[in-house]
């Protein structure tokens, strides 16, 4: 049932979850990430996007016809030797 206070035409915007890259993990055999809190490899996706690349600090990822890049903030970046 329609809430009568609605005004007519009016359509609900789809909520659009923001990814957050939380970690990568670079290895010879394979590459992985942390987004929103899921580990995630090339090809998987999460909260409706699609992770295309993982790079050393980054990963791209389209959500429709939109294709964007995340990085990781730079206080969390680290090397290991």
């Amino acid at each position: 049932m329609r809430d009568p206070t609605t005004p007519l035409g009016y359509a609900k915007k789809p909520v659009i979850t923001k990814l957050l890259l939380q970690a990568v993990y670079k290895g010879v055999d394979r590459s992985e990430a942390i987004v929103n809190g899921q580990l995630v490899r090339v090809g998987d996706t999460v909260e409706g996007a699609e992770i295309i690349a993982i790079g050393e600090k980054s990963i791209v990822y389209r959500r429709g016809a939109e294709k964007k890049t995340i990085t990781l903030r730079p206080s969390i970046v680290k090397t290991w030797n």
